[in-house]
């Protein structure tokens, strides 16, 4: 589908252009024809931006529509004046009439008025492809057959833009985003080697690994790499935090639970993102858990199946187990455990195992962090036997406090571990 570009130039300084993205982020649907039939109905910023281009296509329209309407009262006028002059001298004007009525460029004509009179209230599909396109234009977000998605661009710019509402709200007296030039870590080049992953530093490829892979696979020449063959070197830090971000993906995870999920997301990876030193994995769960680029969190679709924390637990615990560093998950839920191996068990046989890979974590040094958007007794008792056994803590807040209480705790320790007071 073609999108009609926009103007880059409106889209960068547009005061509103991260509100509207915000909106767009969170929408439930969409595909181009649910969008228009809401346009009429909703306030938010996309909506307001297909209003706006409505709004000035229909005053394009009327004055296109003046003319049309001046030309067909002057066709009218000549023929009234013709028939008259006709009857006048005798005649008969019937085929005047006739060649009136059947004239196509009158018809066409009356088409266009017509058209122009019912869509003077109503958001077009044309309006709507041209408020994405503004978007599209700016690369924020990609439209592909009439649905959008944003892009890593558009989700970057949306976490500066959640990060710092988030720090505007929080603790005085908490540090910033500016790091300091003694962060007390250090960083070697390891002897291992990893197949490349999206986000890696292209400084860190190993050419010798990269080149060998690409001869096993073929020994024709000239030699052609895929993205397959590229090895990236391991590296060994010390003093860094290992942060797993856990997202409940089943049913009840909805609404504004669901879109503060999102928010805490983007929000703590720009925020480690800038700290430089520090990793954030993010993983989204139900029965099954998957891992996923942080920017992917608004285009991913949430299951609504059931709830399996073990596995997600699990899941952390082997992909950290070479790290080096403190680690620590931030586990965001509003129900208790009910799965266990992919399958439905209930609360009560969950349970155990909950506990049990909450051991196997805090012998592995690792922190959970149980954050509660619901308060369920059964989970409140069993997070609160967790964070007994593993050391961790248990927050219960409500959607809107999600990002700060998050953001707020990773701060705080980061100045722990400065040794700030």
């Amino acid at each position: 589908m073609k999108i009609r570009a926009g103007c880059r130039l409106c889209a960068r300084f547009d005061d509103s252009l991260e509100r509207a993205l915000y909106d767009m982020a969170h929408m439930p649907a969409r595909d181009l024809r649910t969008l228009t039939s809401l346009a009429g109905h909703q306030a938010d910023g996309l909506s307001e931006k297909a209003k706006d281009i409505a709004r000035r296509r229909r005053q394009e329209d009327m004055r296109s529509s003046g003319a049309d309407r001046a030309k067909l009262s002057r066709m009218r006028d000549d023929l009234f004046d013709n028939i008259l002059d006709i009857l006048a001298k005798g005649g008969e004007g019937s085929g005047l009439l006739d060649s009136y009525l059947n004239n196509a460029s009158r018809y066409a004509l009356e088409e266009r008025v017509a058209h122009g009179d019912m869509s003077r209230s109503i958001v077009e599909e044309k309006d709507m492809l041209e408020a994405l396109g503004i978007f599209a234009d700016a690369k924020l977000i990609d439209v592909f057959e009439g649905t959008y998605r944003l892009t890593p661009l558009g989700c970057r710019r949306l976490a500066r833009h959640i990060l710092k509402t988030i720090l505007e709200n929080i603790s005085p007296g908490l540090p910033g985003i500016n790091p300091t030039g003694d962060e007390g870590f250090g960083m070697s080049e390891g002897f291992t080697t990893r197949r490349y992953e999206f986000g890696d530093e292209f400084s860190r490829i190993d050419t010798q690994a990269t080149l060998l892979s690409a001869l096993q696979r073929n020994r024709a020449f000239p030699i052609r790499f895929k993205e397959a063959d590229i090895h990236i070197r391991e590296t060994t830090v010390a003093s860094r935090i290992a942060n797993g971000l856990m997202i409940d993906a089943s049913g009840s995870m909805t609404g504004n639970k669901l879109k503060a999920a999102r928010d805490v997301c983007l929000a703590l990876s720009e925020l480690i993102g800038k700290t430089g030193s520090d990793i954030l994995k993010v993983y989204v769960f139900s029965s099954t858990v998957r891992a996923i680029p942080s920017w992917e969190i608004l285009n991913h679709r949430f299951s609504g199946a059931t709830t399996d924390i073990t596995a997600a637990l699990r899941r952390f615990r082997a992909d950290t187990r070479s790290f080096h560093g403190e680690k620590q998950v931030y586990l965001i839920t509003d129900m208790a455990s009910n799965t266990e191996n992919g399958k439905y068990v209930g609360f009560e046989r969950a349970a155990p195992g909950v506990l049990e890979e909450a051991r196997r974590c805090s012998l592995n040094g690792i922190t959970v962090n149980i954050i509660m958007l619901d308060e369920t007794k059964s989970m409140a008792d069993l997070a609160s036997i967790m964070a007994r056994r593993n050391a961790g803590r248990v927050f219960f807040t409500k959607p809107g406090d999600l990002g700060r209480v998050v953001i707020e705790d990773y701060l705080q320790k980061t100045m722990r571990r400065k040794g700030r007071p």
